[in-house]
């Protein structure tokens, strides 16, 4: 009976994806309901919980729980026709982005503040059982980029270059952000191949009708 935010992201992702493929509305709807609750959570007194459990919010959420959720929700627009998907997904993944992109480093990390300085340097770009959070990261900045926040565009760029020698140590561990980074924005500004000029707020179709997976 406990609903963990990143697990539940993925989970809404699945069905709205499902739903449209298979042509069952019931799983969109309830990908619908799944990610109403989430975000009735995150306009709580507290920000978004990293879990939930017959009521009580549970402990502040990690980058994976941001990000996740920002992906879902777009994959909610992209499966569908409700742009207030995707207005609810660019505000969530600008927060993820003031929460956890570390500037100076330039890359996101794992943890926010409030989990306390032991965990406070946490870059965790290595797939487990779930995409990496830095995947997952990356994908949600190219596509709130897509749908219309250009400005986040340099965060990419910069985390882009430097995940790279991360990757390079060990690059069978790191599929999920392999291909997020195939994706994810250029220093010179572009997507390359089918994304390079498509910074317009419908732009995030463009994937999903070119045959490309999010």
């Amino acid at each position: 009976d406990k609903v963990i935010t990143s697990w539940n992201s993925l989970a809404i992702g699945a069905l709205a994806y499902a739903g449209q493929k298979l042509e069952r509305p019931d799983y969109r709807a309830a990908a619908r309901r799944a990610a109403e609750f989430l975000l009735g959570l995150a306009g709580q007194p507290g920000g978004l919980p990293r879990a939930w459990r017959r009521g009580i919010p549970s402990g502040p959420a990690f980058l994976e729980d941001y990000a996740a959720l920002a992906n879902a929700l777009f994959d909610l627009y992209e499966t569908g026709d409700e742009t207030r998907w995707r207005d609810a997904a660019v505000p969530m993944t600008r927060r993820m982005v003031e929460t956890f992109y570390d500037s100076d480093r330039g890359y996101f990390r794992s943890t926010q503040s409030a989990h306390g300085p032991q965990l406070a340097d946490l870059c965790d770009v290595f797939d487990q059982a779930l995409p990496s959070p830095s995947s997952l990261a990356l994908s949600a900045v190219r596509r709130a980029v897509l749908a219309g926040a250009p400005d986040l565009l340099p965060v990419g760029s910069a985390a882009n270059a430097a995940l790279i020698p991360r990757i390079a140590r060990a690059p069978g561990g790191c599929c999920a952000l392999l291909q997020a980074l195939r994706k994810a924005p250029r220093p010179e500004g572009g997507y390359g191949s089918k994304h390079s000029d498509g910074c317009t707020p419908e732009g995030c179709r463009v994937g999903q009708e070119s045959g490309e997976t999010p």
